[in-house]
């Protein structure tokens, strides 16, 4: 019996679809995400572990009010039988949104205590600190709590004194102070030095500065537009070294780089009133002022990766007012020119760098404050960048992370929610895709999916789901392969995750 697949068939009704109001209007309905270049309305997520690739036997092309009554029928006795949801664009999921305190305003992603998973630390406004410990899926409770009356602006962690242990450094606003947390190892935190900064610092970036292996701190003040440079004696005990101009005002925040490729690190900070960032040169552990770029209204948050591939570290910039982000790439010697300006957003508040498809091309996440949402950015591996989701977050949020929370290789994302009190806790899902290669019924995975297994079924109403042979799985280091012969009847596929 010759055998059609859904997957290969529905994109030439979904074209159809796209031009006809009442279709596109059931299309809404249904909830099928498709989009105008691949359309895979049968990968679906079930529950946390595992996606579903479905194939359906003895399909012949008919005339479209045919092949509507089969494929929709069909399509919605799947959804309600089996209790499904689409998978979103990128395939991520909201897992969970534990609850943080009042007013939540940075979210940090690193293993406190110690057991190789990735936890998560935020603060609220009454200045408690929360450290919520991963159980290894993905799912986070409560493992500590103080209130530290620091007047905590923005948190970041590093192993500060070389101990093996995400120690938290605390840039406190009103207080004029950073402090250090230091961690006994299991994720319970101790004030160990409190540091006077400049005139309300906003947030500590950690680099090593001095060029002596340790971890230093540079911290952002709002107030006097500067950077306060803390020079770390190898245990953890720090001294002001030195405070550089930034600009004329608004350092919200910084980030640490080696931009001129000379060995050092350098600094880049976003000045918010005058809609320009400045970079401070590293001279073996003194800062001058190098330049200053304009970039757009409000620029707020700042982030540094290597964009377009050439070896030389790019920079992200989030404006808030414009609600636009520019992408600054750099040439020779350090020096930066605008690329390109992405808009689109409602108050572009924070941003971070990842790799969240696994194409080895590193993407822009953005928090968008006045959408309630964070919008991903993916990266054609030029530095070109173009919108390929957005994912709905609580209320304004002001922060984001990118880490794998689940241990299946693939980069999660979370987002800070400020008027929430809450954090949105993305699993970047393996997306599975099911097409027809000459005879043979080709299922393929991101190859850097770890820990996934894929298992076949010719009965949804059974639990005889069996491994699929590896001997028949290629990997070109891209996607991984399962090739099935032609077969007659149903068949199912899905990847499982511990």
């Amino acid at each position: 019996m010759d055998t059609e697949l859904l997957a290969d068939l529905y994109p030439r009704i979904a074209r159809i679809f796209a031009n006809d109001s009442q279709l596109a209007e059931f299309r809404d309905n249904a909830r099928i995400h498709y989009s105008s270049v691949y359309i895979r309305p049968f990968v679906v997520v079930l529950a946390r572990h595992s996606v579903l690739a479905l194939r359906r036997a003895a399909l012949k092309f008919r005339p479209l009010l045919s092949i509507m009554r089969k494929i929709i029928p069909f399509i919605i006795a799947v959804y309600a039988l089996l209790g499904l949801r689409p998978a979103a664009a990128q395939s991520f999921y909201l897992s969970s949104s534990p609850y943080v305190g009042y007013s939540s305003m940075t979210v940090v992603a690193a293993d406190f205590n110690g057991d190789g998973r990735i936890d998560l630390a935020g603060f609220d406004n009454n200045d408690v600190l929360i450290i919520l410990t991963n159980n290894g899926n993905g799912a986070f409770s409560v493992c500590f709590t103080n209130r530290f009356f620091f007047s905590i602006q923005s948190i970041t962690a590093a192993d500060v004194n070389h101990d093996g242990k995400m120690d938290i450094i605390t840039a406190n606003r009103y207080d004029n102070t950073i402090t250090i947390l230091t961690n006994n190892g299991s994720g319970v935190f101790t004030p160990s030095q409190t540091n006077a900064a400049g005139n309300q610092p906003y947030w500590v970036a950690v680099a090593d500065i001095a060029g002596d292996t340790n971890v230093d701190l540079a911290v952002a003040n709002f107030n006097d537009a500067s950077a306060t440079i803390f020079t770390n004696n190898g245990s953890g005990i720090f001294q002001s070294n030195a405070t550089y101009s930034a600009g004329n005002s608004g350092a919200f925040q910084l980030a640490a780089a080696d931009l001129n490729t000379d060995g050092k690190t350098d600094l880049v900070i976003p000045n918010y009133y005058t809609n320009t960032i400045t970079v401070l040169t590293n001279n073996g552990g003194v800062l001058h002022s190098n330049a200053t770029y304009t970039v757009g209204n409000g620029p707020f948050f700042v982030a540094v990766a290597d964009l377009n591939g050439d070896g030389r570290p790019d920079v992200a910039v989030a404006n808030y007012f414009d609600s636009s982000v520019t992408v600054l790439t750099n040439s020779p010697g350090g020096i930066l020119h605008s690329n390109a300006s992405y808009s689109g957003f409602s108050g572009a508040s924070a941003l971070v760098i990842a790799d969240v498809n696994g194409d080895g091309k590193p993407d822009i996440i953005v928090s968008d404050f006045g959408s309630r949402s964070m919008s991903i950015l993916t990266n054609d591996g030029s530095g070109g960048f173009a919108l390929a989701a957005t994912l709905p977050t609580g209320q304004g949020p002001t922060s984001v992370a990118a880490a794998d929370l689940n241990g299946d290789g693939r980069i999660d994302l979370v987002s800070a929610n400020e008027y929430e009190y809450t954090l949105s806790v993305y699993l970047n899902q393996v997306s599975l895709d099911i097409f027809r290669s000459g005879t043979n019924v080709l299922v393929t995975w991101p190859a850097n999916a770890t820990n996934w297994t894929l298992l076949q079924n010719t009965n949804l109403a059974t639990t005889n789901w069996t491994a699929f042979a590896n001997a028949n799985v290629g990997n070109n280091g891209l996607l991984k392969t399962a090739t099935n012969p032609p077969a007659v009847g149903n068949k199912f596929f899905r990847l499982v995750h511990p």
